[in-house]
């Protein structure tokens, strides 16, 4: 399970992922938004004090956070042989998020987790984060950028890192199911194909017989 984390830490190092030449390419994080819609758990009134929002009693589910269902995934060492992949976010009172990805190895069976946290890199209605791990011994976050969610079905994330005359990238479609109708799926990889982004990379999660926790 050590060896597992510490590969998953790789990722935030650039390491593993798919590496090219030359400085990031530009993409376009989503508009408008909405970190705040969460599957929140917890006090409806710090919750309301914190966004801002007016909450009714029988308010239940906002959306973005919650758990989500790794479909498709950039190549990545960190990832090898992982295989029921999720990632699950929690908002904090302090408008942090709390992220914990799990997945379970194709060859042990074993499950391992890791932990990390995501910070806004500007205003929250920007989908653009940084997300840290709490196994480096020093702070190294790592882009977490939304490129486009329904926040129901699915949403697609972005992560790239300049180093020097190489950037290293990866790219993640996630799902609130382990599987996505063929026309949900489509409408993830326009939002990739709108942005220029290669699905050549690409492989999809096994989300077959997992143990769900």
């Amino acid at each position: 399970m050590l060896r597992l984390a510490l590969l998953l830490v790789l990722a935030q190092t650039g390491l593993g992922q798919v590496v090219s030449f030359g400085q990031c390419p530009n993409v376009t994080a989503m508009d408008n938004f909405e970190a705040d819609k969460v599957s929140f758990v917890g006090n409806l009134q710090t919750f309301s004090s914190l966004t801002g929002w007016e909450i009714s009693e029988d308010f239940e589910t906002f959306q973005y956070m919650g758990k989500w269902y790794e479909l498709e995934r950039y190549f990545a060492v960190f990832e090898f042989g992982g295989e029921c992949v999720t990632a699950t976010y929690t908002l904090n009172e302090n408008e942090t998020i709390t992220v914990m990805n799990t997945q379970t190895s194709a060859i042990t069976r074993m499950q391992a987790s890791i932990n990390g946290e995501a910070k806004f890199d500007g205003p929250t209605n920007e989908a653009k984060l940084s997300v840290a791990f709490s196994l480096l011994p020093e702070r190294f976050a790592a882009p977490y950028w939304v490129l486009g969610t329904d926040y129901e079905h699915y949403t697609v994330v972005w992560s790239c890192l300049n180093m020097g005359f190489l950037h290293s990238r990866n790219a993640w479609i996630l799902a609130r199911t382990q599987t996505l109708t063929p026309e949900l799926l489509s409408e993830a990889h326009a939002i990739l194909d709108k942005n220029n982004i290669s699905r050549l990379y690409f492989i999809r999660t096994n989300q077959r017989n997992c143990k769900d926790v």
